[in-house]
């Protein structure tokens, strides 16, 4: 892939999925993987399609249902883009730690992170604007000032955002090269009499392929060829329907802790975009339905401070809501 800056972008790529796609579709969904452009929907490509922007193998292609093939060439002229201004949102944030350089926060559950389609004011982004009363270190146009990872809008947890792009580029550089430590609790389900590696293991590795899902492009899969992601798992305590379990991450694919589990047959309780719980006794499935989100907390959050060198550990406890749905499983227990 080659990019060249100028009022546009130049975005160029092979196409090398074994199945083929629509040009729209491959186009939006590499545009979405590589995170340089948020917010660039399918719609939008389609346009951009139409005006004869799109080259399929050296060829301008106006039609976006055209078929692309393992192989072929896509030269992709993006237009430059507008960034709308940050808007401060006035949301209460839990901060953790914060001096110059980084700060620290506890996450809320529903709280998105950076603005996107449909959410550009009610972020984390936007509170951090709120917090620091528009005195940021970073391009007026950056869109995702100082974040260098992401939670899932209803996962929980600690997260570290910089304050000015010296200390981004080297939180960054730990996450590029894995030296960032994090762990997270989950609550996943378990099943009486379902074969499970939980139900017979203590701990465990799941190393797979991973990628977009072939046909639902909003989701993420295990495949046969991708990505390599990484996940390991340790079972802290057992109960009838579930296991509490501490993750540790070596690889941070999107989703990729709910996806894994999923795969091994222990989605995280409460997730219902991949997993399904009516296997749970009444009680305990009413109990997720009520909870309404995954229970997946990032619980705890080890780097190296950009300006001391020195390594900072923080530990952040499960919140109320989901000690209140593991309570529901240990009370359930013959």
């Amino acid at each position: 892939m080659e990019c060249a800056q100028g009022t546009e972008e130049i975005l160029i790529f092979n196409f090398e999925q074994e199945s083929p796609l629509r040009l729209d579709v491959a186009v939006a969904s590499y545009i979405g993987d590589l995170g340089r452009a948020p917010g660039v929907s399918r719609s939008r490509v389609q346009r951009w399609i139409k005006m004869g922007l799109v080259l399929l193998n050296d060829t301008v292609v106006c039609k976006p249902s055209r078929e692309v093939r393992k192989g072929d060439h896509i030269e992709v002229h993006m237009p430059e883009m507008a960034v709308p201004e940050l808007k401060p949102y006035p949301f209460p944030l839990d901060i953790v730690y914060e001096d110059e350089r980084v700060i620290v926060i506890n996450k809320a559950a529903g709280l998105v992170v950076h603005p996107g389609a449909g959410n550009r004011d009610n972020t984390l982004v936007n509170a951090l604007m709120h917090h620091w009363q528009g005195e940021i270190k970073f391009p007026k146009d950056s869109e995702r000032p100082g974040i260098v990872h992401r939670l899932d809008k209803d996962t929980t947890g600690l997260m570290v955002v910089a304050k000015d792009p010296d200390a981004h580029a080297f939180l960054a550089d730990q996450f590029l090269t894995r030296s960032i430590k994090r762990s997270y609790k989950a609550l996943v389900m378990v099943l009486p009499k379902r074969p499970s590696p939980l139900r017979d293991n203590d701990s465990g590795v799941i190393e797979t392929y991973y990628g977009r899902h072939p046909t639902k492009r909003v989701l993420m899969a295990v495949l046969k060829e991708g990505s390599l992601a990484v996940t390991k798992w340790k079972v802290s305590r057992r109960f009838d329907y579930a296991a509490l379990i501490d993750v540790e991450l070596e690889t941070g694919r999107t989703h990729q802790i709910r996806v894994h589990m999923s795969h091994i047959g222990c989605p995280v309780v409460g997730d219902s975009t991949y997993g399904e719980f009516t296997g749970l006794p009444k009680r305990l499935y009413l109990a997720c339905k009520k909870f309404g989100r995954q229970a997946l907390h990032a619980h705890t959050l080890n780097f190296i401070h950009p300006e001391t060198k020195r390594e900072m550990s923080f530990t952040s406890e499960i919140p109320q809501d989901m000690a209140g749905l593991i309570s529901k499983f240990e009370e359930e227990e013959g």
